[in-house]
C-alpha cells in the first residue's frame, strides 16, 4: 500500500502508479536474493522502486506532467528532489535515510529537502512555516498525506494483485534477461570496434 502511495506521488496517475507498484513487486520476486536482513523489507522495496524510477525515462517524463486535482505540484521539482521530498514528507524517512537512498552526502540532501519544503509550503499557502522534518503537526506532511493517502485494498483485491504479480514476474525476468543480453552484445561490438 505504501508503494502505491509512493508511486502516485512520483507519477501523479493512479493507473500508472498501480502498474509501477506491480512492476516493483515483480522485480522484488526476481531479485529476492539481493535482500539483506539488515534492512527492512519496506526500505528494500522502496530502494527497488527508486531504481526503476531513475532508470525509466518514461516514468521520469510522467513525473513531470501536472497533477490535475492535487494541492501539491510536485512536477516543479527535479526527479531527484521529488523522490527526496516523497521519501521524507510522505513516507517519513529521515534526511539521513533519504541521503542513503539517493547515494549522496547528507548536506546535499538537506539542501534539496529544504528547497523542496519551501517551494511546496508556498504552494499550500504555509510558506511562513519553518520546522522539523516529520514533525507531528507538519503542514507539509499533512498535505502529502491528504494528496496521496495510503490505499487500503480488500482481501480480494490483494489476492488479484498477488496473482498479477506472480504471473507477470516471468515476463519481467525475460525482459531483464533480453536487456542484459543486448547490453553484452553492445559491449562486445564496442570492444571489436575499438580493436
Amino acid at each position: 500500500a505504501q508503494l502505491q502511495s509512493f508511486w502516485e506521488a512520483l507519477l501523479s496517475d493512479p493507473q500508472a502508479a498501480h502498474k509501477a507498484t506491480q512492476e516493483t513487486l515483480s522485480t522484488a520476486l526476481i531479485k529476492a536474493n539481493t535482500y539483506h536482513e539488515t534492512q527492512s523489507v519496506r526500505s528494500w522495496l522502496i530502494g527497488l522502486a527508486i531504481d526503476l524510477y531513475r532508470k525509466d525515462p518514461r516514468k521520469l517524463e510522467q513525473g513531470h506532467k501536472p497533477a490535475t486535482v492535487k494541492d501539491l505540484h510536485l512536477e516543479q521539482l527535479s526527479p531527484g528532489t521529488r523522490v527526496a521530498a516523497v521519501l521524507c514528507f510522505r513516507l517519513n524517512y529521515s534526511p539521513e535515510e533519504v541521503a542513503g537512498f539517493l547515494g549522496e552526502k547528507l548536506p546535499s540532501t538537506e539542501t534539496r529537502l529544504e528547497a523542496a519544503r519551501q517551494l511546496l509550503l508556498d504552494q499550500i499557502g504555509r510558506g511562513d512555516q519553518a520546522g522539523e522534518y516529520q514533525a507531528e503537526g507538519d503542514p507539509l506532511a499533512q498535505a502529502f498525506q491528504r494528496a496521496y493517502p495510503t490505499p487500503a485494498p480488500s482481501e480480494v483485491e490483494l489476492e488479484l494483485i498477488s496473482q498479477e504479480i506472480i504471473e507477470g514476474a516471468p515476463h519481467r525476468r525475460r525482459r531483464l534477461q533480453r536487456s542484459a543480453y543486448w547490453k553484452e552484445i553492445s559491449l562486445i561490438c564496442a570492444v571489436i570496434l575499438v580493436v
